[in-house]
């Protein structure tokens, strides 16, 4: 059993075949993982690959009901393992859907922290513009100086002479 992360949890774990090495797969809540052990009295733990969810492309589950077959793709964003990998597996549950749904929740916590960080990095600031109408203003010209005004004048704002 791989050794797991603080707050990780275990989903799912159950013997299966990597590239004809038998092992135990196991599926958290951060990451997927399958290790052998090997020596004489098999007390040393080889961890195969360990894939973050936030890496899972797609999971298939192929095959009849006493055995199937794992397929896992991944993409590159952060792993440098092997992006294609099939896991043999005895009788196990819908893994298709129980990873889908951890992929989706692990997504959906790694946008929200980023949203968190991005909102904790400053003060925000919120702009709203309301459009102004369109107003017409009329401009009179003092007999007096020939000085240009708004209508709304009393008196020429130039010479003072009132209207």
């Amino acid at each position: 059993m791989p050794t797991l992360w603080e707050g990780e949890q275990i989903r799912f774990q159950g013997p299966g075949v990597l590239r004809r090495i038998a092992g135990v797969l196991t599926i958290t809540t951060e990451r997927i993982v399958f290790s052998h052990t090997s020596g004489v009295a098999r007390k040393r733990e080889h961890v195969d690959f360990s894939m973050p969810l936030e890496s899972v492309y797609s999971a298939e589950v192929e095959g009849h009901l006493a055995k199937q077959q794992l397929t896992l793709v991944a993409h590159g964003k952060g792993y440098t393992g092997p992006t294609r990998l099939h896991v043999e597996l005895n009788r196990p549950p819908d893994l298709q859907q129980l990873i889908g749904e951890l992929v989706a929740d692990r997504r959906r916590a790694l946008e929200l922290a980023a949203e968190e960080q991005s909102r904790g990095s400053g003060p925000r600031i919120h702009l709203t513009v309301h459009p102004t109408p369109a107003t017409t203003k009329v401009m009179f010209r003092c007999p007096y100086c020939r000085t240009v005004y708004p209508e709304l004048e009393g008196k020429c704002p130039s010479c003072g002479a009132a209207f």
